[in-house]
C-alpha cells in the first residue's frame, strides 16, 4: 500500500517596502506638487463631456522634472501603407498608418524604469480619417504622448487624481495660459447726469399761463416744443421756466405785432393828414370864385 505523502510549500508573502507613515507623507507630497508646481488649464483640466481633470502631456513632463526622472519611447509596433483605400462615412480616403509605442518612466539617478505603459493611434481614427496622408506624423506623436501620459500616472500613482482616456482631446478646448493681471485702465471721468425729478407743470391754479402761452405762442407751438425738448436734458422744467421759454418763443411774434400796429398807426395819421389838406385846399378855391 503506497503512502500519499503531502507536502505544502510556504509562499513567500510581498511585504511593502515603506512603513504606512512614509505612504501617507509620500502621498501629501505628490498632491502638494500637484497644486503648487502644476497650473489648471495648461498642465490639466476637464475635458467638456467628462467630470474628472485629465492630465496634459505639459503636466507629465512637470512631474517628471519634480520626481527628477526622463521617458524613453520604443516603437512596438507600426504598419504604413500609403495606398490603402478606406472607405468611411465621408467619402473615401487613400493611405492608412497605426503606431504603438511603449514609453518607460526612467530615474535619472540610477536608470531604474518606475513605470510605463504603451500608447497607440492611427488614421482609422474619425479625426484622422479623412485626411490620412497628412495625418501621418500626428497620430505617431500622439501614440507618444498617450504612451506616455498614461506612464507617469501609473509610476507616481496619479490615476485617483487624473484621467487619461480624454487627455488627446484637450487641444481644441485647452484654455489660454494665465498671464499676470494687467493695469487697471483709467476710464476718463465724466459728469454725472443727475436725473432730475419729474415736476408738474400745470394744475388747476396755473390757468393764468396757459392763456398767457397761449397768446404768445400762436402758430409757433411746433418751435416751442422743439425748443423745450432741447432745454429739458439735465434742466429742472418749472412753470416760470416754461413760461419764460415760451416768451423768448413768442416774443418775436409779439414784437412783430407791436411793430406792425405802429406802422398802421403812422400810415393812417399820415392818410389823415392828407386828406385834411386836400380839404383845406378846395375851401380856399371855392371862397377866391
Amino acid at each position: 500500500m503506497s503512502e500519499i505523502v503531502t507536502t505544502t510549500r510556504m509562499t513567500q508573502l510581498t511585504r511593502p517596502i515603506a512603513s504606512p507613515q512614509e505612504v501617507i507623507s509620500y502621498h501629501n507630497d505628490l498632491i502638494r506638487i500637484v497644486k503648487e508646481a502644476l497650473s489648471p488649464g495648461v498642465d490639466y483640466g476637464v475635458i467638456p463631456g467628462t467630470n474628472k481633470e485629465s492630465l496634459f502631456k505639459a503636466g507629465a513632463e512637470r512631474m517628471c522634472i519634480a520626481f527628477g526622472c526622463h521617458v524613453e519611447y520604443e516603437l512596438t509596433a507600426s504598419e504604413i501603407d500609403h495606398n490603402r483605400e478606406v472607405v468611411h462615412r465621408k467619402g473615401t480616403s487613400y493611405g492608412f498608418y497605426k503606431y504603438v509605442y511603449k514609453a518607460k518612466i526612467v530615474k535619472n539617478a540610477d536608470g531604474q524604469v518606475i513605470g510605463e505603459c504603451h500608447g497607440l493611434c492611427s488614421t482609422i481614427e474619425s479625426k484622422y480619417i479623412a485626411r490620412p496622408r497628412d495625418s501621418e506624423n500626428t497620430v505617431l506623436k500622439m501614440a507618444q504622448k498617450r504612451a506616455f501620459v498614461g506612464a507617469v500616472l501609473h509610476a507616481f500613482g496619479l490615476s485617483d487624481r487624473f484621467t487619461q482616456d480624454t487627455e488627446d482631446n484637450d487641444e481644441p478646448h485647452r484654455e489660454a495660459p494665465r498671464s499676470s493681471p494687467r493695469p487697471a485702465q483709467v476710464e476718463e471721468e465724466r459728469e454725472p447726469v443727475i436725473e432730475q425729478p419729474a415736476v408738474e407743470l400745470f394744475n388747476k391754479d396755473d390757468l393764468s399761463h396757459l392763456s398767457r402761452l397761449n397768446k404768445l405762442l400762436e402758430d409757433k407751438s411746433l418751435e416751442f416744443l422743439e425748443l423745450m425738448a432741447s432745454r429739458m436734458h439735465g434742466e429742472r422744467m418749472t412753470r416760470e421756466r416754461v413760461a419764460e421759454l415760451a416768451a423768448s418763443v413768442g416774443g418775436d411774434q409779439e414784437q412783430g405785432d407791436e411793430n406792425e400796429e405802429r406802422r398802421e398807426g403812422g400810415t393812417s395819421q399820415e392818410n389823415m393828414e392828407e386828406l385834411q389838406g386836400q380839404v383845406s385846399d378846395s375851401g380856399e378855391g371855392e371862397g377866391n370864385r
